[in-house]
């Protein structure tokens, strides 16, 4: 325990013309007692009754709650094909594309691999090469064997060749109104994409360039 009296160095000098001879106090001074905190920390009985922190009840509900993380692969580059890896890993990060069914057709169309090769990357194991897909990227643009690609451009065109329902969660309507001498004329047009512009220099969030892309 520390010392509740000021120390000797700090008290006043008394002046000599007041100087009155100093007396006894009539009673002692109370007895110095231990802090309630620390009496609370040696009660036994309190320290049973301490609530636990928050962190500490949300790391135990995280512990007990959290799915299983399972472990997932990689994608293969075998020559310039990020442009392929990049498409399939997006489309793999969409609720929606895990919900499409395989067709029932006899032939193996794009989506069919498209899905595979997405459910494939969810399983354990080593980096997964999506060959069958690389095997069509001809047929969907133009690509010579070891270029680089556009992988928005290949986005796209796996898009317009896959059959329904996975083509549809990509379509959509935009509908623009022009005012032009009184008269409103609105036209719809189909869309696929919304093309945004980014500053770069800009780091405002996609909510917001969305709300100023339909600003009239």
């Amino acid at each position: 325990m520390q010392d509740t009296s000021p120390h000797s160095l700090l008290k006043p000098i008394p002046d000599p013309n007041n100087y009155t001879p100093e007396t006894a106090p009539a009673t002692p001074p109370p007895a110095l007692t231990s802090r309630p905190e620390t009496e609370t920390r040696r009660d036994p009985t309190l320290q049973e009754k301490t609530e636990p922190q928050p962190y500490q009840e949300t790391e135990e509900k995280m512990a007990t709650n959290s799915p299983p993380q399972s472990s997932r692969r990689g994608l293969r580059n075998v020559g310039n094909t990020c442009f392929l890896n990049a498409t399939i890993q997006c489309l793999g990060a969409i609720d929606e594309v895990h919900q499409a069914a395989l067709s029932t057709q006899a032939t193996t169309t794009t989506q069919d691999e498209l899905l595979r090769c997405i459910r494939k990357l969810q399983q354990p194991g080593t980096a997964y090469t999506p060959a069958s897909l690389i095997k069509r990227i001809p047929h969907l643009i133009r690509h010579t064997s070891g270029d680089t690609a556009d992988a928005h451009e290949l986005l796209v065109a796996l898009i317009n060749d896959v059959r329904e329902p996975l083509a549809q969660i990509f379509q959509g309507q935009m509908s623009s109104t022009i005012s032009q001498c009184d008269k409103l004329t609105t036209t719809t047009d189909n869309m696929q994409d919304i093309s945004l512009h980014i500053n770069t220099d800009s780091s405002s969030p996609l909510p917001e360039r969305l709300l100023n892309f339909f600003q009239p």
